[in-house]
């Protein structure tokens, strides 16, 4: 991908996701991340938010969705899932 394309998927601010099983915290900088967090860490592999939002941080790199609504997708997401986020 090239840098342009890159700093385009960006979000405008880290969000700061708390681990579920260790209770640190990992920043999460754009869909990229989000995806395989949703993938490798989200503690409930079944959830209809998870798999909207799955499909939400794809369209970014696609081009289909804006940084931004991924961005807005995962948040909401993971309130809804009882992870502690903060923005």
């Amino acid at each position: 991908m090239r840098k342009l394309e890159a700093e385009k998927m960006q979000w405008s601010r880290p969000l700061l996701v708390e681990l579920f099983r260790t209770g640190g915290f990992c920043q999460v900088h754009n869909a990229e991340e989000a995806e395989a967090w949703l993938r490798h860490c989200w503690p409930v592999a079944s959830s209809g938010d998870r798999l909207r939002t799955l499909e939400i941080c794809r369209g970014v790199s696609e081009g289909r969705v804006g940084a931004e609504v991924a961005r807005d997708a995962f948040l909401a997401a993971a309130i809804a899932a009882g992870i502690r986020v903060v923005e």
